[in-house]
């Protein structure tokens, strides 16, 4: 089980990068004055980097376990 674990960290980890990066495209399409809207990409970035320390601390775990 511990190269599914490895595929699954490598998932969430290229997962998470093109999360963050396509909310990111968004929010430079919100406007200044949107202020609500923008409060909100606050808690979906800091998700997307959650999602993405997960994915490298499952495959960092994996990989000094095979070693």
């Amino acid at each position: 089980m511990d190269i599914i674990n490895l595929i699954i960290g490598i998932l969430l980890l290229i997962g998470g990068i093109i999360w963050f990066l396509y909310e990111q495209d968004h929010y430079k399409e919100v406007k200044k004055e949107e202020h609500v809207r923008k409060s909100f990409y606050v808690n979906i970035f800091l998700g997307a980097i959650v999602v993405i320390v997960v994915g490298l601390v499952m495959m960092f775990r994996e990989i000094l376990k095979l070693l």
